[in-house]
């Protein structure tokens, strides 16, 4: 008989003692050896398998009695499932083992309401009166982990790095930046999608940075998202109806047939027709489809809407009925809107105001009309010298763009001082010594993070003159 056949047959009635040294000890040796490697190895995560180990134990010994009692009655089913219990515990603690103890740090460190990777800051807030959004020192790294039993730290994703704004009430603030700076990441963080590894997070005077999942619930229907692909962010198998009244139901906003009319203003307003209520999302179009998105996010009459490049998938005739309609709602019920795109033009149509990012941080915050005619930071007057121009002399224009060199740098591994120093054409020892704050530059409400900004010849050679052929 091998040591396996010994440890899990069971001849005839069985007693408490073989519960204990067939059952909890190979689940202990099974458990614990892995623990022992841990703790040696000095690796923080073995207390929390230990802490698994213990529940196990308590639980093994629960349903080796419950069992006992249904193997009483002498039914012929019961000793196959004595046999198989062995089997089935040993599993669940190899799942709890990896599960809990090892690939924490693979799926998200806040998975559990911590990230060791950093703290809370103790940033000094100023709220204003008028600011329904106000973040202080936000910060967002992903962990980076190989293997399974035993995971190596490959380092940390600094996706949004120390960032402080301020959205106010009945405000679009426009975030551009190229792909990869950490825009959406940015914005699930504010809106607490995203647990944050550090900073704080004011919303409509409170403070939700630690806020629990169950405190967050009602202060989800005053924060509602419009996801970018209109294709795959509504369920085929759901009415579009019962899609846009999601929320209602969630929230228990009214009785049945109350929300039932209420989605069919809702379509109404957003300009659909409320007689397709029971057709599914495989019969509309494109933009149809982002009305359903959009009919959807305002459902629950929110404060703050977050669009997460709304048009980008859309062609220009459809962008421009999306994004007049969200300018229409924003008058209409007041709403924020917190609006994300690639293209300068779209984002200074429907905004008040212009935050640029690159690698995780705020580089330039300025109105629209600023931003366009006297950008201060070399990125902002570079994504501005791209935009298509429509002119005579195309090849001059193109000879008077900002050109930038090189890739962006890794976010695994970001340069130290100014973030753009290693691309930017007017660099200078000191960028890539000191970080440069984001301070007031230039123009009322215009702030820069930059020790060399643009001069206006510079801006007028790149950007104004080309425009104006």
């Amino acid at each position: 008989m091998t040591l396996w056949e010994a440890l899990t047959s069971f001849k005839g009635r069985i007693n408490r003692r073989d519960y204990w040294l067939k059952g909890v000890l190979p689940l202990g040796c099974v458990v614990l050896a892995p623990v022992v490697v841990l703790m040696a190895l000095g690796r923080d995560d073995a207390a929390l398998v230990v802490f698994g180990v213990l529940a196990l134990a308590t639980l093994w010994a629960s349903l080796a009695v419950t069992v006992k009692r249904l193997h009483d009655r002498d039914h012929p089913g019961w000793h196959l499932a004595l046999q198989l219990i062995p089997v089935f515990g040993q599993i669940f603690a190899i799942w709890v083992i990896v599960d809990v103890g090892f690939l924490k740090g693979t799926f998200g460190r806040n998975r559990f309401g911590e990230d060791p990777s950093g703290t809370f800051a103790d940033v000094a807030l100023e709220v204003s009166p008028d600011a329904l959004i106000t973040v202080g020192g936000l910060t967002k790294y992903f962990a980076m982990t190989h293997g399974v039993l035993l995971n190596r730290d490959l380092g940390q994703v600094h996706a949004v790095d120390d960032v402080s704004l301020e959205v106010k009430r009945g405000e679009t603030l426009g975030l551009v930046g190229e792909t990869g700076c950490g825009k959406s990441t940015l914005a699930r963080v504010v809106t607490r999608l995203i647990e944050p590894t550090s900073g704080r997070i004011v919303f409509d005077g409170k403070d939700i940075t630690t806020w629990s999942r169950r405190q967050l619930r009602p202060l989800r229907r005053d924060m509602q998202i419009i996801l970018q692909d209109p294709y795959s962010a509504l369920n085929p198998r759901r009415p579009v109806g019962a899609i846009i009244g999601e929320p209602l139901r969630i929230h228990k906003l009214g009785s049945r047939a109350e929300r039932k009319a209420h989605v069919r203003e809702v379509m109404e307003l957003v300009g659909l027709n409320p007689e397709h209520f029971n057709r599914y999302p495989y019969e509309f179009s494109g933009g149809q489809r982002q009305r359903i998105g959009v009919a959807r996010a305002i459902v629950t009459k929110p404060k703050l809407i977050l669009a997460d490049e709304p048009v980008s998938a859309l062609d220009v005739s459809i962008q421009a009925q999306v994004l007049n309609l969200l300018e229409d709602l924003r008058d209409e019920m007041g709403m924020t809107l917190l609006f994300i795109a690639h293209d300068l033009s779209v984002v200074r149509h429907v905004s008040d105001r212009i935050a640029v990012m690159y690698l995780g941080k705020i580089v330039e915050l300025a109105p629209p009309e600023t931003l366009c005619s006297h950008p201060k930071h070399p990125y902002s007057g570079a994504l501005l010298s791209a935009v298509p121009v429509a002119s005579a002399d195309a090849e001059e224009a193109r000879s008077r763009r900002i050109i930038l060199h090189g890739d962006p740098p890794s976010p695994v591994d970001p340069p130290s001082g100014c973030r753009f120093h290693t691309r930017c054409p007017k660099a200078q020892e000191i960028c890539s010594e000191v970080e440069p704050p984001l301070e007031p530059k230039g123009l009322p409400e215009q702030l820069a993070a930059c020790h060399f900004p643009l001069t206006e010849e510079e801006i007028e050679r790149a950007i104004l003159r080309p425009r104006e052929k």
